[in-house]
């Protein structure tokens, strides 16, 4: 899809990022490929299937996640002398066969009963036609997601349906959810230790990445997703923080290096109401909004690639409370943009 659609704004990311919605942005066609990539490693060998594909968007919106840096990454042993290091075999079977017991995936399978009762008038068509993107008007791909209400948009970013929609408060699921212990799982997965910095493979991987966008012409974006403040406070009481905050430091301080854009929303808490979660990891479309509008504050020249009247829509629509406070927060933004403009018309 994106050699087809040759995006001029490319999102890239994990699962984290696949409610960034392309009508947010200003400058089309902007297309999401986030879930595409799940590590340092498979965003190379991606960028470089783009290359040979004769495709070098004009920005790239890389979302990072904090264990990208982490020692093994999550997926190898260290192999200093490789910058891309191939799953391993059996690694990649278990995770197809763990992708084809969840329930939408044999959902799918019912596809054709689906379209038969469609026929039959047993499932409504308006049913179909009401399931559209909250940003835009992407409809969603696929017979399944016509019917949930969830699934992929043609914009290639993903709606939760219902669950994003007032979502979860991460206080509340924190009650719900033994949120703990899949953090933790996921720390023995990813195999960091307290006092780990950015593995040495890892920054090779990333300053090679960035060179490879630099050569194509691609501006790039560096984005980090925030992540609900009671796993934050567990992670600093057990004791992560040297990790965390060693990796942010090198990352702002390479983004300064490249000569890219960095906003680390990981700690921030956007105005309005509790933030919302889908679960510990994966922050709302109206979370992930509210970020992206602050990073525009903070960041001029980001203010200029969103499409404000859009993104403040979204915010209303979501959250009317919070209808109160988007006029305020976008106004420094626009007189920001009118004042950068004012200054180019005048040459200075």
């Amino acid at each position: 899809m994106v050699s087809l659609v040759k995006p001029h704004i490319l999102i890239l990311g994990s699962s984290r990022a696949m409610q960034i919605r392309p009508a947010l942005f200003q400058y089309q066609p902007v297309y999401n490929a986030s879930g595409v990539v799940g590590n340092l490693s498979e965003l190379i060998l991606f960028s470089e299937k783009m290359a040979e594909n004769q495709v070098h968007p004009k920005v790239v919106f890389l979302v990072v996640d904090w264990w990208w840096f982490a020692p093994s990454n999550g997926l190898h042993p260290l192999q200093e002398e490789r910058l891309v290091v191939p799953k391993d075999k059996q690694k990649v079977d278990s995770e197809i066969a763990f992708e084809n017991g969840k329930p939408h995936v044999r959902f799918l399978t019912l596809s054709r009963r689906m379209l038969d009762d469609m026929v039959r008038n047993r499932q409504l068509l308006a049913e179909f036609l009401s399931h559209r993107a909250p940003c835009g008007t992407e409809k969603p791909v696929g017979l399944s997601a016509y019917v949930q209400g969830s699934g992929f948009r043609a914009d290639g970013s993903y709606f939760y349906g219902k669950r994003a929609d007032g979502c979860v408060n991460s206080e509340d699921y924190a009650e719900r959810h033994d949120f703990r212990k899949e953090i933790s799982e996921q720390k023995n997965e990813i195999r960091w230790q307290p006092r780990n910095g950015v593995c040495s493979l890892c920054r090779r991987q990333f300053v090679y990445w960035l060179d490879m966008q630099r050569t194509a012409g691609s501006e790039v974006v560096i984005f980090i997703p925030p992540v609900p403040p009671v796993v934050r406070d567990y992670l600093f009481k057990d004791r992560d923080m040297g990790y965390l905050q060693s990796t942010l430091f090198w990352l702002k301080e390479i983004a300064s290096q490249s000569e890219s854009l960095f906003y680390d929303a990981m700690w921030e808490h956007p105005e309005g109401e509790s933030q919302a979660y889908l679960d510990p990891v994966h922050p709302s479309e109206t979370t992930i909004a509210k970020s992206l509008l602050s990073f525009a504050r903070a960041e001029r020249k980001f203010a200029q690639v969103l499409h404000m009247p859009v993104l403040e829509k979204a915010l209303v629509a979501s959250d009317s409370r919070f209808s109160l406070t988007v006029e305020g927060m976008t106004q420094g933004v626009r007189s920001q943009t009118a004042a950068t403009k004012y200054a180019a018309s005048n040459g200075r």
